[in-house]
């Protein structure tokens, strides 16, 4: 897999993360890009799943993006 850390900023990352906490976890959760930094950096978890919605968006956004690429490849081959 290819890296993608450089690809999306922590403000993006950030987003990502309070929507699908907001989706799918705790809707009053709102991560800010500063928490964003400080868990790319390894820093404390502090147990509130951010770190995994953080994980989580991320996929959803490749997912999403390696399913449009693949539906862009089928459309010009056809």
């Amino acid at each position: 897999m290819p890296a993608f850390a450089d690809e999306l900023s922590d403000e993006q990352i950030a987003q990502i993360a309070t929507f699908v906490m907001n989706k799918y976890g705790n809707p009053a959760v709102k991560v800010d890009a500063a928490r964003v930094k400080t868990l790319r950096a390894g820093g404390d978890n502090q147990g509130d799943g951010l770190g995994y919605a953080l994980i989580g968006g991320v996929v959803v956004v490749l997912i999403v993006m390696l399913l449009l690429v693949r539906r862009c490849r089928r459309r010009r081959a056809r």
